[in-house]
């Protein structure tokens, strides 16, 4: 009887982490922002990024030429420095993410992870 429980058990642990496994994952967003002359031909640049439904996405790692980004969707969040991005949450929905010039910077990027 004891064997049979731990068999049931070690089942059942099997497969409760293979699903954590597989429904584990992460994104990565990136975006660009180009300042343009007076105000003719700025640009931002950028493909939106989805944290599916059922999850909460955690910012796990940034890397921003600009003085820290935005992030722009099912939540309107900034960052600055950028740095503070990390551990920052999203919960589900589509997003885009764009950096902010430093003073005199013609063009700046950000890229972020975001994980579940």
């Amino acid at each position: 009887m004891k064997k049979r429980s731990i068999l049931v058990f070690s089942i059942v642990l099997v497969l409760v982490l293979t699903a954590a496994i597989a429904y584990a994952g992460s994104v990565k967003g990136w975006g660009e922002q180009t300042r343009g002359s007076a105000g003719m031909n700025a640009q931002l640049k950028g493909e939106p990024f989805t944290v599916p439904n059922g999850v909460v996405g955690t910012i796990t790692s940034v890397n921003c030429s600009g003085d820290g980004f935005w992030i722009q969707g099912a939540a309107r969040l900034g960052f600055n420095p950028a740095s503070r991005a990390n551990g920052a949450t999203l919960r589900a929905g589509t997003y885009y993410v764009y950096p902010n010039l430093k003073h005199g910077q013609n063009k700046a990027s950000v890229n972020i992870t975001v994980s579940w």
